[in-house]
């Protein structure tokens, strides 16, 4: 009923938000880095939180949606939040400089996967799945979920189907005026 509903007041669906899930399996494949990458978890210092954020608005500065927070409204909704948790934040290292992360909730969710422009083809956004997967599967946790939209810029969609992920329920977007 909402498409009609929506239709006849001006809007029109605009694109879709997927909620994608696993449930783990029983063997997690073992994250392949490239040559001179490392991983860490995330330390929490100011300086690599703003290293951070600037990653995350390079990534996501191709979305025609994304508005880049304040860094003191970032990182308040992040560690803030009562499922941050600085263990499941997972880095991708080279010569000192973030290339890729993976920022997770403590629940198995994954918030935000990001790959420096620069960086995109090599194997870091699997990878960091792979090791996110890896440590929710060690923590007990049966599955991981996130959030992506069907019109990215870089198909995120098409790598967490390639790490065996589904989409598990979908939520339209209307605008006014959009076609």
């Amino acid at each position: 009923a909402a498409p009609a509903f929506a239709a006849a007041n001006g809007y029109s669906k605009a694109w879709e938000v997927w909620l994608m899930g696993i449930d783990l399996p029983d063997e997690i494949p073992q994250p392949q880095w490239p040559e001179g990458v490392s991983v860490r978890t995330y330390g929490g210092e100011e300086a690599e939180a703003r290293e951070i954020k600037d990653l995350l608005d390079l990534a996501y500065a191709e979305e025609f949606h994304h508005h880049p927070p304040t860094f003191e409204n970032w990182s308040r909704f992040m560690f803030e939040d009562p499922m941050f948790d600085a263990n499941v934040w997972f880095l991708a290292v080279h010569q000192g400089t973030i290339v890729a992360a993976a920022l997770n909730w403590d629940e198995g969710y994954v918030k935000d996967l990001v790959v420096h422009p620069d960086w995109r083809g090599r194997g870091l956004g699997k990878a960091l799945m792979y090791e996110t997967f890896g440590e929710f599967k060690q923590r007990g946790l049966p599955r991981v979920t996130l959030k992506t939209d069907s019109n990215n810029p870089t198909d995120a969609w098409r790598l967490y189907e390639r790490v065996g992920m589904g989409i598990e329920r979908t939520y339209e977007i209307f605008q006014k005026g959009s076609t």
